[in-house]
């Protein structure tokens, strides 16, 4: 049985729609890991990016929470 894709909570997700993206929790996205096919940025439903790799060095980039808006507050 083929390994089972991630499920969307697992990943960091970026949606401004129509475009959609779907990293590893360390930001990388590479859709041809085993298991991370799901990986990607998606804009109308179209992958148009499979790898993606960014490193800071010495460390690796990684998503962080967004910080809260003040305009939902209210």
């Amino acid at each position: 049985m083929p390994p089972r894709q991630p499920l969307l909570h697992d990943l960091e997700v970026t949606l401004a729609a129509p475009t959609v993206v779907l990293a590893a929790p360390d930001g990388d996205l590479d859709a041809s890991a085993p298991g991370a096919g799901v990986q990607g940025v998606f804009h109308a439903d179209m992958r148009v990016v499979s790898l993606l790799r960014v490193t800071v060095a010495p460390v690796p980039a990684r998503a962080a929470e967004p910080a809260p808006d003040p305009a939902w507050e209210r």
